[in-house]
């Protein structure tokens, strides 16, 4: 057995969506002069590898902490969709091309991967309106992508909506397409979106 750790590294030089607080961590006691050492830190419930929910897009609607854990953890694919250049979608073309069953949790591995985040991209690859509802209609429990969103207003709208939890900002450079387990636990914060620790499990 092999765990992969696809969790992005919270610390003050991590990329940030634009608009959004970078993370500022702060050592507030030390060993010299309290015995141990303790940090607080700020940063957006979106930063890093995370979480959304439908508290994201819809007032009075569930948050972070009634995520049904059972989105969390589960049999998984990793899509290689490398091919799709900058700048255009993931559209249900090209998710035809695989064998996608109900319940699975797919994670889609593109060009994103190979940036250097050091600057954010506007022409970053992401899931279209009609990729989001072929998903959708293949029945499956939770989706995530290699950048900082999965795509506009209207691709959240139409997974949240259907219950299909949404992971953003996860590390698949190094991931080969194939089937894993996959786990991946948020935060119970009462927010509408939260940190998550992801892995996949090789067998």
């Amino acid at each position: 057995m092999k765990i992969h750790d696809i969790s992005k590294l919270i610390d003050e030089n991590i990329l940030v969506y634009p608009g959004d607080p970078s993370v500022k961590i702060n050592k507030i006691k030390n060993i010299a002069s309290d015995g141990w050492n303790i940090s607080e830190f700020c940063m957006s419930t979106h930063t890093c590898t995370h979480i959304d929910t439908l508290l994201h897009i819809e007032d009075k609607s569930p948050g972070a902490e009634n995520v049904p854990l059972e989105k969390c953890y589960g049999e998984c694919q990793v899509l290689d969709l490398m091919e799709i250049p900058f700048g255009e979608s993931i559209t249900e073309k090209y998710l035809k091309k695989f064998v996608i069953e109900k319940n699975e949790i797919i994670l889609i591995k593109t060009k994103n991967s190979i940036l250097n985040n050091n600057e954010f991209k506007n022409d970053f690859v992401f899931l279209s309106k009609n990729g989001a509802e072929y998903l959708v209609k293949k029945g499956i429990k939770s989706v995530g992508i290699d950048y900082l969103s999965i795509g506009p207003k209207e691709v959240h709208k139409i997974l949240l909506e259907n219950e299909v939890l949404i992971f953003e900002n996860l590390s698949l450079k190094k991931i080969r397409p194939k089937n894993y387990t996959f786990i991946g636990l948020p935060l119970k914060i009462k927010a509408e979106g939260a940190p998550a620790r992801v892995i996949l499990i090789e067998e």
